[in-house]
């Protein structure tokens, strides 16, 4: 069950650029119209266009700017009700522009919920191929400029299904970034990817996880390797620190009560691991990540 839930409309003209905060949730960003540059911190440069959907990992801080470069009409709009935001940057004067609907994407399976809190890297795909969709955007853009009674739910709906084509399509053509759809292919190891994500403090081991998928010690190894790409304890680690990142943005428990509730017994050892993944301590990772989402 893959699910959005849209909260912005963002829109960025000229040499303007619109900060994403560090969001604890991945984030769906359906481009509306236009074209610009999505700024993910850890990766390069993403060029936007009109008809491109992208999904940016959790914990992560991104911008949205336009790119300048071609001259462009967005439409006049405004917020669609009480769960939209409207968000500008930039002259109404400014060469360029995009226009961008985000939301924060939820999905679930076989009872194990929050797999997209695990989306290694930024997903993207081109969805100006279906017709249908192209026709149902060009309906929303115009609701938008004049939001009616429905648009909101018409909004949800569209970026729901423009998540599952994205799937689709990524899925199709490799599984980097999203190799738990690999797992959720083989009812064995997802018993141990299950497990992981639904406790990751508890203390998981080769020996545990492979029993959990009713498997030998080696051939468990060797099956999540090849779907994972790394061994199922390295998992087990992203899993738990990636929890500590929601926990730190989320609440103010102490950094040693963070680390005790993923898993880890030593606050330095948890410190340690936690820089070498996210590039700053627990505590100014938390700093930083409030000052992003502001007031």
């Amino acid at each position: 069950v893959v699910d959005v839930a849209p909260f912005a409309l963002c829109e960025a003209r000229g040499d303007g650029s619109i900060e994403m905060g560090r969001p604890d949730t991945a984030t769906l960003h359906y481009v509306l119209a236009g074209a610009g540059v999505l700024r993910v911190s850890g990766w390069t440069d993403i060029p936007v266009r009109a008809g491109q959907v992208l999904v940016t990992p959790p914990a992560h801080s991104h911008r949205l700017a336009a790119d300048g470069a071609e001259p462009c009409e967005l439409p006049a709009c405004g917020p669609l009700g009480a769960d939209w935001t409207l968000r500008k940057a930039g002259s109404d004067t400014g060469v360029g522009g995009v226009l961008v609907a985000c939301g924060r994407v939820q999905a679930s399976y076989q009872n194990v919920a929050g797999i997209f809190d695990f989306l290694q890297e930024p997903i993207v795909a081109d969805i100006a191929f279906d017709a249908r969709l192209q026709q149902s955007l060009e309906h929303l853009i115009d609701e938008i400029a004049s939001p009616r009674p429905g648009t909101t739910a018409l909004a949800r709906a569209l970026m729901q299904e423009c998540l599952v084509l994205l799937l689709r399509h990524h899925y199709g053509d490799h599984q980097g970034g999203i190799p738990w759809m690999a797992a959720a292919q083989d009812e064995r190891l997802w018993a141990a990817v299950g497990a992981i994500f639904a406790k990751p403090e508890a203390p998981h081991t080769l020996e545990s996880l492979a029993a959990r998928a009713n498997m030998s010690r080696s051939a468990f190894a060797a099956h999540f390797r090849d779907a994972f790409g790394r061994g199922p304890i390295d998992l087990v680690k992203e899993v738990r620190l990636r929890r500590a990142a929601r926990l730190l943005m989320a609440t103010d428990a102490s950094v040693k009560s963070v680390a005790r509730q993923v898993g880890y017994t030593s606050r330095s050892y948890f410190t340690r691991a936690f820089v070498d993944a996210f590039g700053a301590s627990p505590a100014r990772f938390r700093a930083e990540s409030r000052a992003q989402q502001g007031p």
